[in-house]
């Protein structure tokens, strides 16, 4: 029925274009092409390295919560819990972090920063959280 009702309704395509990319004839490329394209544009990679590397902290980050958490006595909703505030926390750091980078302009002064911060990070969670295997 309600599929009936789309195609009387709508149209095949609208009055007006929706933007101007719309007006501009579609240029058909090769797959192949265009994954070689992809390949050779550095901000492509940079911003797939980036959000590669984001999402494989976050998988990471999902894993090792449970082991680390669970002798404390918690159940699997508060762990969850605790991820998803720790995931919303680290979402308004970044935002935060962004307008203090924005206003102050020491780019390579924070990263530096912020890289040594994550190192010491994970060197104090490796040695002084996570049960021995030796």
């Amino acid at each position: 029925m309600l599929f009936l009702i789309f195609q009387l309704v709508l149209k095949e395509k609208p009055d007006q274009p929706p933007s101007a990319v719309a007006l501009k004839p579609h240029e058909e490329k090769d797959l192949g092409k265009s994954f070689k394209e992809l390949h050779e544009n550095k901000n492509f990679q940079i911003i797939a390295f980036v959000m590669t590397s984001m999402m494989g902290s976050y998988f990471a980050f999902g894993n090792l919560i449970s082991p680390l958490l669970s002798p404390y006595g918690l159940s699997v909703q508060q762990l969850a819990l605790g991820g998803a505030l720790s995931s919303f926390v680290g979402i308004f750091g970044m935002i935060g972090g962004g307008i203090f980078i924005d206003k102050t302009k020491i780019f390579r002064k924070t990263l530096i920063f912020l890289a040594i911060a994550a190192a010491l990070n994970l060197f104090i969670l490796s040695n002084y959280t996570l049960p021995a295997f030796y």
